[in-house]
């Protein structure tokens, strides 16, 4: 075996891939949830629960535990702090069955529109009674359409009372759809929905695999549509590579995978192919040679071999793969500057490759704080305000006041016609500025019209009626807490002045 075959080793050190596994009291409930020793597994949990306070845990362990607590419930063996563990189970089978409950309509309104869903990730895995986890929970449902259909998803949703959670008008979506992988929705106080025209984090690459996983799904019933759910090479695949860039922010789809693979129906020869195609190499070889080695389950060494031979010809990857796998928690400084950088250079060819997916992009402006006159006669404050220009003019004069925070914060405002988004506004509001500025901040932006892809621009001119719209910087639900809608919500805003100059 070849030294980056013996990386399965106990000796979990940097640069072998054992180096980015799980440890300590995550891999010890990793292994109560789903190691094939019972005995072994009944020892950890036991000892878990008498080492740990249930309710100092972290969401991802809190997610695991809720599977171990459904293979040993309390009939089967009994635990310290078992009723306070029952209690939590309840409340996150509740919240699953509430999230789920809440995504039916929105599935229901896209079918009712031709509109065919594919679901995958944790709420397939809730859905595929041949490779279901005991104690799987689903906080949202990811669903994939037909790129050519996203457009058409996205505005259903938003005309049936979904929000994106990143704050986008229906306009601005629609403008940025082409570009995007997903988009997530949220509706009421469990509505969570994760709308994808890719499974894949780079668009433009996975347009054949997006299609191979639509050829290779198979129906099923989800609160009484039928839906499709990937196949399982598809579904290992999928759970590697959204799991293994999330350092353990959870560990449920190690989980997944284990389930998938003793299910017994991975296309291996496949699944190298994929992992080649989409650069996969590096993350399936750590999460696998976990499964093997310490979860002992069986995958094929030949497998793990080709896997092996692959990440010694695109090293850079590997590492890329390594430093992003390997707990949050684990790093030291400069290991996590690494992750950091290495999560970056994803985040960025991630970027490069939706805007290559776009035909123009609607441009970014930003606002900057200007001296108040006070004499300027303002408006009462308002989340909207609309002004009538010239198809002709070639500038947009804006100049609007906000009330001042006392944290650091962004402002977000939207430009829009009646059907196109033209531009986002943005202005980043710096908590010591408030000494210097007041209790209220003015903002000015000139923005030429030349500047606007999204500009209506005809032989003849005409009046356009554009509307300026804060926004927040993100949806938030009912229970979010002071601090968070201080620095999120939408502010309202007095005008100043909003007119089109020069023709």
């Amino acid at each position: 075996m070849d030294d980056m075959g013996k990386l399965f080793t106990k000796k979990r050190i940097f640069p072998f891939h054992s180096w980015a596994w799980p440890k300590n009291g995550r891999e010890d409930l990793i292994k109560a949830a789903i190691h094939p020793d019972e005995v072994l597994a009944s020892r950890l949990f036991a000892q878990w629960m008498r080492n740990h306070n249930i309710d100092d845990v972290s969401w991802g362990e809190q997610r695991l535990l809720l599977a171990v607590a459904q293979r040993f419930p309390g009939s089967r063996l009994d635990v310290e702090n078992r009723a306070r563990l029952n209690g939590l189970v309840r409340v996150f089978w509740t919240k699953s069955k509430l999230a789920l409950r809440a995504a039916e309509p929105a599935i229901a309104v896209l079918q009712r529109e031709g509109i065919e869903c594919l679901i995958f990730k944790g709420a397939a895995r809730t859905l595929d009674e041949a490779t279901s986890v005991k104690g799987r929970v689903a906080n949202d449902v990811d669903i994939m359409v037909q790129p050519a259909c996203f457009v058409q998803a996205i505005e259903v949703l938003c005309q049936n009372g979904w929000q994106a959670e990143n704050g986008f008008s229906q306009l601005r979506c629609r403008a940025r759809a082409r570009g995007m992988t997903g988009l997530n929705f949220l509706e009421g106080d469990y509505g969570d929905v994760d709308l994808h025209q890719s499974v894949v984090h780079r668009l433009g690459e996975a347009a054949t695999y997006d299609q191979q996983v639509w050829e290779h799904s198979k129906c099923v019933d989800f609160q009484g549509n039928k839906v499709r759910v990937p196949g399982q090479t598809d579904q290992l695949l999928i759970a590697i590579q959204h799991g293994g860039v999330e350092g353990h922010a959870h560990s449920d789809w190690l989980l997944d995978c284990v389930v998938i693979i003793q299910n017994g129906h991975v296309d291996w020869d496949l699944f190298l192919s994929l992992c080649q195609d989409l650069d996969l190499n590096g993350h399936a070889l750590i999460a696998l040679n976990y499964i093997k080695s310490v979860l002992e389950v069986d995958v094929p060494q030949k497998v793990l071999s080709k896997l092996s031979q692959a990440s010694k010809h695109n090293l850079l990857g590997y590492f890329s793969a390594l430093f992003q796998a390997r707990s949050k928690d684990d790093h030291g400084i400069l290991s996590d500057q690494l992750r950091s950088y290495f999560k970056q250079r994803r985040l960025r060819a991630r970027g490069i490759a939706s805007r290559q997916q776009m035909t123009f992009s609607p441009p970014t402006i930003s606002l900057k704080a200007i001296p108040h006159d006070p004499e300027k006669p303002q408006l009462n404050s308002a989340l909207k305000a609309s002004q009538v220009v010239q198809s002709t003019c070639t500038n947009i004069i804006l100049e609007l006041m906000i009330p001042a925070s006392e944290k650091t914060r962004r402002y977000e405002f939207e430009l829009n016609t009646d059907d196109q988004h033209i531009a986002r506004l943005t202005y980043k509001h710096r908590s010591y500025k408030s000494r210097r500025q007041g209790k209220e901040v003015c903002l000015s932006a000139k923005i030429k019209t030349t500047n606007l892809p999204n500009w209506p621009i005809d032989d003849q001119a005409h009046d356009v009626l554009l509307t300026l719209e804060a926004r927040p910087r993100k949806v938030l639900k009912r229970d979010a807490c002071a601090e968070e809608r201080d620095l999120n919500m939408a502010i309202p805003f007095s005008l100043l002045k909003f007119e089109g100059t020069g023709s």
